[in-house]
């Protein structure tokens, strides 16, 4: 798996299981999608198992149109961020955890896919292995199986 050099090495977080924690110890990441040249980005919840996202959503809207044209993503997860303030305006900081994911989306719809997928996203809300879920809930559900390209962490804390 491929990195882009950090600006500010001394905040780069590169030990892979401290990374696979903070990626578990969080439940929201921003998707970022391609539509063309305009940028589109949407936060959603997430699971994580073996080094794979996993995405629910509806059968259809934009994020899937998107991915059908272009399967490129990044993924932005931000832990433990904390406001600083300052008597200077311009003094006044953020200290955070930061993630980047970079890599591609494939659209999970057989219903196999759908079920294995919805079990391991709510095991990271619940941490049950297995999940019982209505025939209705998988008609209406695709699984988006994000595999990453690159991974990296800064964390100013």
């Amino acid at each position: 798996m491929s990195t882009h050099p950090m600006r500010r090495a001394n905040a780069e977080v590169t030990d892979p299981l401290a990374i696979d924690k903070l990626i578990v110890s969080a439940s929201v990441c921003h998707l970022a999608l391609c539509d063309g040249n305009i940028p589109y980005v949407v936060p959603m919840n997430y699971g994580y198992s073996d080094g794979i996202f996993y995405l629910h959503c509806a059968k259809e809207g934009r994020k899937l149109g998107i991915l059908r044209e272009n399967d490129n993503v990044c993924l932005e997860i931000t832990v433990n961020s904390q406001l600083i303030s300052a008597a200077e305006p311009c003094a006044w900081s953020t200290k955070y955890t930061s993630i980047l994911v970079s890599g591609h989306a494939y659209i999970l719809d057989a219903e196999k896919d759908v079920t294995e997928g919805l079990d391991l996203f709510m095991r990271a809300f619940d941490g049950k292995n297995e999940h019982s879920f209505s025939p209705a809930a998988l008609a209406r559900t695709n699984i988006i199986k994000v595999i990453p390209d690159s991974i990296s962490c800064k964390s100013t804390k």
